[in-house]
Formats: structure tokens, C-alpha cells, sequence
């Protein structure tokens, strides 16, 4: 019986402690569009800190299940309806025409830094990518303006992880 008994716990101990997390490829944490935790910071001050420190709010905007392709060439992000709705519902948190910033993660690494913009605004920063808000069911994520900075849209992560979910229209 105290075999018995033994065996029995040292199997619970084992299924207790076995990780039943699957990590799959397709866990909508896999990538996100964030807005920074700390709205009051503009993106000229986020610029001052290192891509790192700054701290993004929980949930993101935009994640992998709210893309139906990405359009790898031209950064054109088809939407999902639902995302649609939530990502122009961001319009009312943009403050000024300067925009708000965002990072880009992949697999809970910080990617880069880039800019949404009310689609009222003519105001870009010449460094970052960025998104305009505008009523459409796809977004484009522009090439940051100043031609002499490295396109950061083209990181190999994000294209991998979009390709690994079946996201990557060419």
C-alpha cells in the first residue's frame, strides 16, 4: 500500500510539474503593435530612452491573430474587421498631431520604434516607421521618411514569425 502510495504521488508530482504550455506558433503574443504604458510620453522624449527601458502597455493594439496578411514588400497589414474597429478606436488617445508611439514586438523582444499619426496629421518624424489612422480595413506601416536610416520594418524577426503563421503575402 505504501508503494502504492508513493507511486501515486511521485506521478502527480510529475504531471504538476510538467509544463502544459504548448508555445505554439500561433500564441497571440507571438507579435504586437504596443502603445507605450506612459501616454504622456511623446515620441520625441521616447527617442531620448533607450528602446528597452520604455515600458508598453498590456495588451497590444495589433496582434498576430488580428492580421489576415502581411503584405511584405509594401508593409501593408490586412485586418481583420475586429482590429479594424480596435486599431482606428487609438485615434481618440492621439492627442495632438504629433502622433503617438508604438513598438514593435516579436516574441516579447523590442523590435523598434515607430509613430501612429491621426490621419488629419502632416507631421512625420524623419527617423521612425510609422502608421497613419485612417478608415481603411488595411494599415500600411510607412518607411521611416529620411531615406539614410536603416529600414527597421525589414528585421528578419518579424518576417519570420509572420512567414511561421502563414501571415506573409508576397
Amino acid at each position: 500500500m505504501k508503494t502504492q502510495l508513493f507511486f501515486i504521488l511521485i506521478l502527480s508530482l510529475f504531471f504538476i510539474g510538467c509544463d502544459t504550455s504548448t508555445n505554439s506558433i500561433n500564441d497571440s503574443s507571438v507579435f504586437g503593435i504596443y502603445l507605450l504604458k506612459n501616454d504622456t510620453l511623446s515620441t520625441d522624449k521616447a527617442k531620448q530612452f533607450s528602446l528597452e527601458s520604455l515600458i508598453v502597455e498590456n495588451e497590444p493594439i495589433i496582434n498576430i491573430d488580428d492580421i489576415i496578411s502581411y503584405e511584405w514588400s509594401n508593409h501593408i497589414v490586412n485586418l481583420t474587421p475586429e482590429a479594424f474597429e480596435k486599431f482606428n478606436a487609438i485615434e481618440i488617445k492621439i492627442k495632438s498631431t504629433y502622433g503617438l508611439p508604438f513598438i514593435v514586438m516579436v516574441n516579447s523582444q523590442k523590435i523598434y520604434l515607430g509613430n501612429v499619426y491621426p490621419g488629419y496629421s502632416s507631421y512625420f518624424h524623419m527617423d521612425l516607421p510609422f502608421i497613419n489612422v485612417a478608415p481603411f480595413i488595411e494599415m500600411r506601416i510607412g518607411r521611416a521618411p529620411d531615406k539614410n536610416i536603416v529600414d527597421k520594418r525589414t528585421d528578419q524577426r518579424i518576417y519570420s514569425v509572420l512567414k511561421n503563421n502563414n501571415k506573409i503575402k508576397i
